[in-house]
């Protein structure tokens, strides 16, 4: 699941790059920051998923500790600049 939207993410971020320096448009900037928080989301989303699944694999090691500091980098990762879609 994390890495379909993961993709998805990618996708947009693929075409909200190619919307803000191809086709003449209103809002270059406002393209540019799209892709940039999409970029970063889905970043953010593959190495969450990536570390879910080896925190499932191994999951009676891990402690509380490791848990809420991969929780926080994941909400850290991409500063909130409003809705990406």
């Amino acid at each position: 699941m994390a890495a379909v939207l993961s993709l998805w993410l990618l996708i947009g971020a693929a075409f909200s790059a190619w919307m803000s320096g191809g086709l003449p448009n209103l809002y270059p900037d406002g393209w540019a920051m799209r892709y940039q928080a999409q970029l970063a989301w889905s970043t953010a989303v593959a190495i969450g998923g990536f570390a879910a699944f080896r925190m499932l694999r191994e999951f009676p090691t891990v402690r509380g500790l490791t848990l809420a500091f991969l929780i926080l980098c994941g909400s850290r990762s991409a500063p909130y600049r409003g809705p990406i879609f």
